[in-house]
């Protein structure tokens, strides 16, 4: 073997030695987890900013009945695609529990929550120069929260694109949470009465109805209005602090 095909090979001998050779991979390995982590935590830090909820409203303290509802929410959450139909009557914090449940959401699946206000959503989107797309926004993404969900004005072309969505998520099996003040056992009744100066189909209602009780568990939502207890409290406050300073 000449010089120089000796020098070759002894070079080969020591650049590819089996433990440097591992200490690459592992190097490599290293930086690749680093890498997906600091990817996966942008990503859930994006999940936060686009939910639709503010984060301070982590701030707020809870009443009893609501910590106990959102144990029973967190339960269904992990226990089956079946998200809660959460109704009862105003004031009681239904949207405030359903903000609570968007957080814990991103939190604990680590994936998209979307957090929407039905009343403006279902206002609004025929303004939207794309609705077909906005529509699909919501069959797609993988959780979906409707707030206050029936309390705007019921019309055939309301009901159209909320079947559109529900269906979809009923096939695909994509949990949605719904929070209204109707109850579900007179919902389609409620539906065609909501909806009966705008020539409401009462097939498209019994349709709405069946995809949504087919998604969500209905859960009733008892107690005083936490408006109400909240003035209360803000009185009796407001007179402790005036009797001090007199």
């Amino acid at each position: 073997m000449d010089s120089i095909g000796k020098l070759i090979k002894d070079f080969r001998g020591t650049i590819l030695k089996a433990p440097l050779r591992e200490n690459i991979i592992e190097d490599l390995d290293a930086n690749l987890k680093t890498y997906e982590k600091e990817q996966a935590e942008e990503k859930f830090r994006g999940f936060i900013r686009t939910c639709g909820v503010s984060q301070k409203i982590l701030e707020h303290d809870l009443y009893d009945n609501q910590i106990d509802m959102l144990n029973k929410i967190k339960k269904s959450i992990h226990e089956s695609f079946r998200w809660p139909y959460l109704y009862g009557t105003n004031g009681i914090g239904k949207t405030f529990i359903a903000k609570h449940t968007t957080l814990y959401a991103v939190r604990a699946l680590k994936e998209k929550v979307s957090f929407i206000k039905a009343p403006m959503f279902f206002k609004d989107l025929h303004k939207h120069p794309d609705s077909m797309t906005v529509i699909n926004n919501l069959r797609y993404t993988p959780y979906l929260v409707l707030d206050d969900l029936f309390s705007h004005n019921i019309s055939q072309a309301v009901l159209s694109n909320l079947f559109l969505i529900l269906d979809y998520r009923y096939e695909n099996k994509l949990p949605v949470m719904i929070t209204s003040n109707f109850k579900p056992t007179e919902l389609t009744k409620d539906l065609y009465l909501a909806g009966s100066n705008s020539n409401v189909n009462t097939q498209l209602c019994s349709s709405v109805v069946d995809r949504l009780m087919g998604l969500c568990i209905p859960m009733s939502f008892i107690g005083k209005s936490v408006r109400l207890i909240k003035t209360k409290e803000e009185i009796i406050e407001r007179k402790r602090t005036e009797d001090e300073i007199w």
